[in-house]
């Protein structure tokens, strides 16, 4: 959920995602595709299926503050993705 987010998309902090990707590397491919969110906006998505990363963002004093909450199910306990790992382990 976001609670700060860029007014415009040409300063950034977009969300850049490929549904049922192979890795990360097919974000900088033509399969990627961006959405611009407003305050108050929130999302779902699988992070096990879904490569996904946010855009830099482009001037000072821009600022985007996202509330994130991950989930899993009984069978899965640990971070099953490199990307999850960078930030579970």
């Amino acid at each position: 959920m976001f609670t700060e987010a860029p007014g415009p998309p040409h300063d950034g902090g977009l969300l850049e995602y490929v549904p049922r990707a192979a890795g990360l590397d097919q974000l900088d491919t033509s399969l990627a595709r961006r959405a611009h969110h407003a305050p108050g906006d929130a999302y779902l998505l699988r992070s096990d299926t879904t490569a996904h990363r946010a855009t830099p963002l482009r001037r000072p004093g821009v600022r985007r503050v996202v509330l994130n909450f991950a989930y899993t199910t009984p069978g899965r306990r640990t971070a099953t993705t490199p990307s999850a790992a960078l930030l579970y382990d």
